[in-house]
């Protein structure tokens, strides 16, 4: 099992990838959910802080060609369409638990993280699935929350990505304890219409030690939700 992950692995970390050749792979070596999973692992540890590793090696903006999560979003739609497994959770460590849905998380190539995450959740997985005990959803909220709290994202574009990725894990059904919603959303609104992060905008106003985040409409400048 193993060559075969590592030689899907090799070549879907090409660039440009080749999209008939890694589906061939996948066919002809009869590849199944785990070993395809475990493959998207490998390419997820090799392509996190692609863009914020670019930054401090060059000191300048890449190309998106220049990166090496380029055009990634349909590389893992191939992965996701030959049965990529978001339930899957792989503990070969005791002190490490995989899943897929924590690994795409630390794509910080603009808004990937956010836009691979939906297609994975469009299939039909679960944002609270339990990894270590918890659920997935529950750590995010409270990570963002706490690292909002104690200034812990240097640049905007660190928090941006982090907000367009809990906004599509809270659109896809993601909820706190007791199945409680994370936002407040206003009057006529759901929060699935958060899965289409592009079309909102946020702001962190800060009161009296305190801060909200008020979610927007970017075309309409309409108030959506609050948290």
């Amino acid at each position: 099992m193993v060559n075969k992950i590592d030689g899907l692995f090799e070549i879907c970390k090409e660039q440009p990838f080749d999209a008939k050749k890694i589906q061939s792979f996948i066919t002809e070596n009869n590849m199944n959910s785990e070993e395809i999973t475990r493959a998207a692992l490998k390419l997820c540890d090799y392509g996190m802080f692609s863009y914020g590793d670019y930054l401090y090696e060059y000191e300048k903006e890449p190309q998106p060609s220049e990166l090496r999560t380029y055009n990634w979003e349909q590389l893992f739609n191939i992965l996701i369409d030959n049965g990529l497994d978001a339930n899957l959770v792989i503990c070969d460590d005791e002190r490490n638990h995989e899943n897929i849905l924590h690994s795409v998380m630390y794509f910080d190539d603009g808004d990937l993280s956010a836009r691979v995450l939906r297609n994975i959740l469009s299939r039909g997985f679960s944002p609270n699935i339990l990894i270590e005990n918890t659920p997935f959803f529950e750590e995010v909220d409270c990570n963002l929350i706490m690292d909002i709290d104690m200034g812990l994202y240097p640049h905007k574009w660190q928090l941006d990505n982090a907000i367009r990725f809990w906004m599509v894990l809270v659109g896809f059904g993601g909820v706190m304890k007791d199945n409680k919603l994370p936002v407040n959303m206003r009057e006529n609104y759901s929060p699935q219409i958060l899965r289409e992060f592009e079309k909102f905008d946020y702001d962190i106003i800060h009161v009296n030690n305190d801060w909200e985040m008020r979610i927007t409409n970017k075309e309409t400048n309409d108030l959506v939700a609050t948290v």
